[in-house]
């Protein structure tokens, strides 16, 4: 038994297989035709909330697309983000792709070495002014403000040429920055061409993952460069985050007057959202992922109910697991015991990681029938039999009812009024942090 399922081991080139359990694969196929219709440089947004299954689907997109002949590069921003330079990062992912395809040969690899040097260059001479001039004005102020004062003659001619010279400056910086556009458009042209040349060469897929996880200033960082210096012909982004909570980080940023939503539509042309039901049509994934989690978990926890639950609650996949660790913990340490202590487990774990309040309410004693009625409401037979489970232990569920007698034998007759409560204050001196 497990608390929690393998993680999925997804190479780069294995694609869609025994790991796409919600049959994903033709959401992929329609994502590659999207992408494949349009020349022009395109930046897309996986939009799925946090916890939804996003970068498990992209690894296998990624490996579908890189075995369709497109060349991929996976980017995890959260996994990055210790570095502040996010010009650098990107750049350096174009060169390894470069180096893992065409080895160190190819002049026009090194031609977008130098272009992104140059570019690093030019970026760090104007941090360097802006870094001067701030320590003249804050710092300095008195000296610079004496010496201007003695040189007030000069001043005219002075300021004439600092102006000449930032309006040359200027000019470079634009070339040197088209250059760079120019040179990763070529090698991404060359990084997608077919061994034979003879078909049409492919865009490069850019994958940026973990958007909303990474530092927001790394976040909106990497979103600036793309659209100023990566946003080239044959390249293609997509960008997986959850738009929501990425607008919060814009607002954060740069203060609460500002729209985030309205702030991220500038960075991308089109945002795409994980189908909510299987390949059939018919189940939702939170019902297939909790049959998943208990089967390769090999734990007696009621699938049946888990679905239920977990699809009336809108659990994310993160809320699935930490609640399927919960009441497998608590099974786990009761071997032998009867059948109904395993619902009323899982109900318990629901009410803990969903409702803290009332988790609360069972440790003290106090849980109530009003609150087995807010929590445990759905018209599904599962949810019917654990609402009248929890009525029954709190001996408020009538004995002509028609569940009565089996939620009886699955206790063995025994049980008592503070078994939930009981219950309760074992399982919370169990914690399990975030996955």
């Amino acid at each position: 038994m497990r608390l929690f399922p393998p993680e999925p081991v997804i190479g780069l080139n294995d694609g869609f297989n025994e790991h796409d359990i919600f049959g994903y694969d033709k959401f992929g196929e329609q994502l590659k035709d999207f992408y494949a219709s349009f020349d022009d440089p395109l930046v897309g947004v996986l939009d799925a909330p946090w916890g939804s299954g996003k970068s498990t689907f992209i690894k296998m997109w990624c490996g579908y697309m890189r075995n369709a002949g497109y060349p991929v590069i996976e980017f995890d921003a959260f996994k990055n983000d210790y570095t502040d330079d996010a010009f650098m990062a990107l750049a350096g992912e174009v060169l390894l792709l470069a180096e893992d395809l065409n080895g160190d040969s190819t002049d026009v690899r090194k031609k977008f070495t130098e272009k992104a040097t140059d570019v690093i260059v030019a970026a760090s001479k104007g941090g360097l002014k802006a870094f001067a001039k701030k320590a003249f004005t804050e710092e300095g102020a008195e000296e610079v403000g004496a010496a201007l004062a003695g040189a007030a003659e000069g001043a005219v001619d002075g300021l004439e040429a600092a102006i000449k010279e930032k309006l040359q400056s200027r000019r470079k910086e634009k070339a040197t920055f088209d250059s760079f556009a120019e040179a990763f458009s070529t090698l991404s042209e060359q990084l997608g061409r077919s061994e034979g040349g003879i078909e049409k060469s492919k865009p490069l897929i850019f994958v940026i993952d973990e958007l909303d996880r990474c530092k927001p200033t790394f976040a909106l960082a990497l979103l600036e460069k793309i659209k100023h210096f990566f946003s080239v012909p044959n390249v293609q982004f997509l960008l997986v985050t959850n738009l929501e909570q990425l607008s919060k980080v814009v607002k954060a940023e740069y203060g609460t007057e500002i729209n985030g939503e309205i702030y991220l539509q500038k960075f991308y042309d089109v945002s795409f959202s994980l189908p909510r039901r299987n390949r059939s049509g018919h189940s939702a994934v939170e019902r297939v992922f909790c049959v998943h989690v208990v089967g390769s978990c090999k734990t007696n926890i009621n699938s049946e109910l888990f679905k239920v639950l977990a699809e009336s609650k809108q659990m994310c996949f993160r809320t699935i697991l930490k609640v399927h660790a919960y009441a497998a913990a608590m099974i786990g340490a009761h071997n032998g015991m009867y059948d109904g202590f395993v619902d009323v487990y899982l109900g318990l774990a629901c009410i803990k990681v969903q409702a803290p309040n009332m988790f609360r309410k069972a440790m003290s004693g106090t849980f109530s029938k009003s609150d087995v009625d807010a929590f445990f409401a759905g018209e599904a037979w599962e949810m019917t039999y654990c609402h009248s489970t929890f009525l029954f232990l709190l001996e408020e569920l009538p004995q002509e009812s028609e569940y009565y007698n089996g939620i009886a034998r699955s206790f063995g007759y025994r049980f008592s009024k503070t078994l939930i409560q009981d219950q309760a204050l074992k399982m919370a001196q169990l914690d399990f942090p975030q996955r």
